[in-house]
């Protein structure tokens, strides 16, 4: 059995994240999964797991650990975090006789640059192996992209979830192999108890169509685009529909999210809106459902849309924009639905459309769990990744 190493810089968990931890679960068969992260939520998740799990505060994000706006403080900070996250990631490998060091995102991607560079120095090229996984189409800041690169160049194999994000980056990262992320069929699947249940928690009717917009509430995730697309549905009059919000409200998105319930009250969305937050079991949620909205901006970038294939393996509607990572999932008309992204008018329009049709929409339904199946299941994305380490430790898995 392999040992494998995971590195992550966050605190919180969001879908990067979650889908790591399903994979290690699965895996359990075949690789002796670790992670190293900062204390948090995270950590304290895969530690439930039964995973083992090295917190270290020198992987915090240094614009988390300094004080914001303070340019200076990271700039002097920055270095010393380096070579502390490098003294850190080289202790667990030592320590843990790691055969392959896994990197999840670009903030873990920088810290850990360092620590693969002394490694394949002490080691010629022998083990352990590093592989960096990104999970983004775009990044914040120019200096993030100078990480991906200088990521692609020195780690021995990169990988990210979709053909669109591989597009997204700069020549010299196009190295980059993608892997479909996979869910969990079994426990994505309809549940007739879940939605009773659900409906009967928010007070939702049995005949009233439920809309869901799913991840954390932020601005980048399109949630002004959809309850703009839902005023002017409750205004059209023929529709009963309901939208239920679920996801972390993060301190940095507080004044948005403020903004959002004041335009539901100003437009008397309120009783029509239900705000639930975050919530540890995601899958009943689903069945509670009858509808799943994905509106990414465009700016953001959709890389892959995990609640889209969670939401299809629930056999519940998807409606997504008509970029990046969801046209990979759906086939438009088929087994979901796509439209023009940033655009009220097209969300409402698609929407529309799909209420008006409802009652045919149970073959939609059906396929798109079918879909799931057939191409994303969390089976295949585990024996693609073994695939990998096998790959790069040159042996058979």
């Amino acid at each position: 059995m392999k040992r494998v190493l995971y590195v992550f810089c966050a605190q919180e968990f969001s879908g990067a994240e979650i889908t790591f931890e399903r994979m290690m679960l699965l895996n359990r068969s075949h690789v002796s999964a670790a992670a190293i992260c900062p204390p948090g939520a995270l950590a304290e998740r895969l530690r439930e797991d039964g995973i083992e799990v090295t917190t270290a505060e020198e992987l915090t994000p240094v614009y988390v650990s300094g004080r914001p706006g303070n340019a200076l403080a990271r700039l002097i900070g920055l270095p010393v975090k380096l070579l502390r996250s490098t003294a850190v990631i080289q202790k667990a490998v030592r320590q843990q006789d790691v055969d392959v060091v896994h990197v999840l995102n670009v903030a873990a991607g920088l810290y850990s640059l360092l620590a693969c560079v002394v490694s394949k120095l002490l080691r010629a090229g022998g083990r352990p192996k590093w592989i960096w996984t990104t999970k983004d189409m775009t990044y914040p800041a120019r200096r993030d992209w100078k990480i991906a690169r200088a990521c692609c160049r020195v780690f021995d194999a990169v990988t990210t979830c979709s053909l669109a994000a591989v597009k997204a980056h700069p020549r010299d990262c196009q190295q980059m192999q993608f892997i479909h992320n996979g869910v969990d069929a079994e426990e994505f699947r309809p549940r007739a108890e879940a939605r009773t249940a659900i409906r009967e928690q928010y007070g939702i009717g049995a005949k009233t169509i439920v809309l869901g917009i799913l991840g954390i509430v932020s601005e980048f995730k399109g949630h002004q685009l959809v309850l703009e697309s839902l005023k002017r549905i409750l205004s059209d009059g023929r529709f009963n529909v309901h939208l239920l919000i679920v996801g972390s409200i993060w301190p940095q998105h507080e004044q948005f999210v403020s903004g959002l319930r004041a335009f539901g009250a100003r437009h008397g969305m309120s009783q029509n809106v239900t705000w639930i937050g975050k919530i540890r079991n995601i899958a009943p949620i689903y069945s509670g459902l009858d509808i799943l909205i994905n509106s990414t901006l465009l700016a953001h970038g959709e890389p892959f849309g995990n609640t889209i294939c969670e939401a299809m393996s629930c056999e519940r509607v998807v409606l997504a924009p008509r970029v990046g990572g969801p046209t990979e999932i759906i086939s438009d008309g088929i087994d979901g639905f796509l439209c023009t992204p940033d655009s009220a008018d097209a969300l409402t329009e698609r929407l529309q459309y799909i209420l008006t049709h409802w009652t045919d929409m149970r073959r939609i339904e059906q396929t798109a769990r079918q879909t799931v199946l057939n191409r994303f299941t969390i089976e295949t994305m585990v024996a693609n990744y073994n695939r990998l380490y096998a790959d790069v430790l040159g042996r058979v898995w």
